[in-house]
């Protein structure tokens, strides 16, 4: 009996020596129980998957389609994604500038900050940090041709619609950058570069930096630029105002076209009145 137990005492001794031992520390991962239980094998999304062979022999194959992940529907999106309407196309590129508006108009000035730190991360490199160009992957003479300045007459009148369009897709040397920033994001760069675009304008024109911007948008989004004027109207614009009546004097409309920097843009008012006959 004494023998016995002495013989249970040496087990257990040596058991704890032996776990003790197999303690994970440093670059020791340890010892492991069933390690195919506890790390499982990765699968890239939609590769082949691995088959499986029963104790019978016969092969189980996991998926139908033998990929690790099934396609999703067709047709079906992401649950909150809005797929980009417009092509990659010359055709969409100019549908862009007409049909395609900045969304983060009505709140510029809040996300300027955010514009200028995604700039500077993603643009600055070749356009500049002044968005004149010039930035240090061109002055090291590495871009071929380098990009334009935005500060010339083509890119002063250029739709925003269009801006996006060309972070979306890329346009000439420049890559896509929507794998780099979200739809908001580049909303917001492209608000960014439109506020260096009016600060530009109104350094060399008798505009403030609200009315360039305003002009520059292809819309008076944020206020009339004239309310901006102390003279009561845009300094340096040509404006013209027609207004036209039908026969019955029912309705009135006035267009006004406002032209700066070679922007035009057009506002037309329609008012209706109704004439009501008494007995």
């Amino acid at each position: 009996m004494l023998k016995h137990t002495q013989i249970y005492l040496l087990l257990l001794v040596g058991v704890a020596i032996y776990f003790t031992g197999c303690k994970a520390e440093g670059d020791y991962t340890g010892r492991e129980y069933m390690p195919d239980m506890v790390h499982s094998q990765a699968y890239e999304y939609y590769s082949p998957s691995r088959d499986i062979i029963s104790p019978e022999g016969d092969t189980i194959r996991l998926s139908a389609t033998g990929q690790s992940a099934r396609l999703p529907v067709k047709g079906t999106i992401p649950q909150g994604y809005t797929p980009y309407p417009f092509a990659d196309t010359p055709e969409d590129y100019e549908r862009a500038g007409v049909e395609l508006f900045n969304p983060m108009n009505a709140q510029h000035s809040g996300v300027l900050g955010d514009g200028k730190a995604l700039y500077a991360t993603n643009c600055a490199i070749c356009h500049g940090d002044k968005g004149d160009g010039q930035g240090e992957i061109v002055k090291s003479g590495k871009y071929p041709g380098g990009p334009p300045s935005y500060f010339i007459d083509r890119l002063l009148e250029m739709p925003e619609g269009k801006m996006f369009h060309s972070i979306q897709y890329g346009k000439n040397n420049m890559g896509s950058y929507a794998g780099q920033m979200s739809k908001e994001e580049r909303w917001k760069v492209v608000s960014y570069i439109k506020d260096l675009q009016a600060a530009h304008i109104a350094s060399n024109k008798k505009l403030t930096k609200n009315e360039a911007l305003a002009l520059i948008t292809g819309r008076l989004t944020y206020k009339d630029a004239a309310t901006y004027s102390s003279k009561g109207a845009v300094p340096a614009a040509a404006a013209t105002t027609t207004a036209t009546a039908d026969s019955t004097a029912s309705k009135t409309t006035t267009t006004t076209t406002t032209k700066v920097e070679g922007v035009t843009t057009t506002t037309t008012t329609t008012t209706k009145s109704t004439v009501k006959k008494t007995k």
